[in-house]
């Protein structure tokens, strides 16, 4: 059975508190950081306040920062206040916020970043099972730009895009982040429908649509299914039939791609675009210049996926 992980987390309430964590660090050192790729989700190794012990996290930019309840004790960190959350069925808990006073990332360091959590986290369902330490969410990832080469396992953090030395065949989008900073693109489905989507390396699927638009003309009608699936949105999960449908193309800048798998969770309100679509590419994720690129996938070190 295929598990579909979802975590665009609606927090309409504690907006205020996901401080943006501080880039302090502008070398230009761009050594990669390896990272895991299992069930089409991201492993990074990073590391708390300057500690040698190394913690896994997801990466996620579909949602904030979110640390396990033995972290914040662990480190003794401050604690900020509380408020309500909803993942994107409309699961709620009750959560905490922490100040994370450092997290270091390969030779890159983000400072004081806000760290949603409960006692509860470690049981949710992208983390249950596993000796993940939280999700490196939107909120600590504003302050560089991200370049994730999913054939070969790497992450690059840069502090300027001069550094990168991008090639000219490059397909670029303009980017821009919602209240809660997470980036989003406009894209053109099936040359009819103009729609905003996250951009949600926490999401292993494809593209994921509101229920309204799968009545809508904009599919290829050969091409469907229906399949078995654990799908988690975030707090809870649960088994369910999801059914599948292929755009008959998606639009993003000047990126054009035909036969595109999109499903819905059928109460999920954002569209998202996630893992299983942008593994196609190297994608450089250009939070400090709000641009999305698309690079050709690196050939060389291809592997085998999930």
């Amino acid at each position: 059975m295929k598990n579909i992980h979802l975590f665009a987390t609606i927090l309409a309430l504690f907006a205020g508190y996901l401080t943006q964590g501080q880039n302090t660090d502008t070398t230009n050192n761009l050594e990669p950081v390896p990272f895991e790729y299992n069930n089409r989700l991201i492993k990074i190794n990073a590391s708390i306040n300057s500690s040698e012990e190394k913690h896994d996290f997801i990466l996620d930019s579909g949602a904030p920062t979110f640390i396990t309840d033995t972290i914040t004790k662990k480190y003794d960190l401050d604690y900020i206040g509380s408020e309500t959350a909803y993942d994107a069925d409309g699961n709620a808990q009750k959560i905490h916020f922490y100040d994370i006073p450092e997290i270091e990332i390969g030779d890159k360091k983000v400072e004081s970043t806000t760290g949603a959590s409960n006692e509860k986290i470690s049981a949710m369902p992208l983390l249950k099972g596993h000796n993940y330490a939280g999700l490196i969410g939107a909120n600590a990832m504003r302050n560089h730009i991200w370049v994730i080469n999913y054939n070969c396992r790497e992450i690059t953090l840069a502090d300027n895009i001069e550094t990168l030395s991008l090639p000219e065949n490059t397909v670029t989008a303009k980017m821009r982040l919602d209240e809660w900073g997470r980036p989003m693109i406009n894209a053109t489905i099936s040359g009819k429908e103009k729609l905003s989507f996250i951009v949600d390396v926490g999401y292993n699927g494809s593209v994921l649509l509101p229920k309204k638009y799968f009545s809508r003309p904009i599919f290829n009608d050969s091409l469907s299914f229906n399949e078995s699936t654990k799908l988690s949105t975030g707090f809870v999960s649960g088994n369910t039939q999801m059914n599948y449908k292929f755009l008959n193309n998606i639009s993003i800048g000047n990126l054009n791609v035909e036969n595109v798998k999109a499903s819905t969770t059928g109460n999920n309100k954002d569209a998202l675009i996630g893992n299983e679509f942008l593994e196609n590419y190297i994608v450089v994720l250009d939070f400090l210049n709000g641009q999305l690129t698309f690079l050709p996938a690196d050939d060389d070190c291809q592997k085998n996926c999930c």
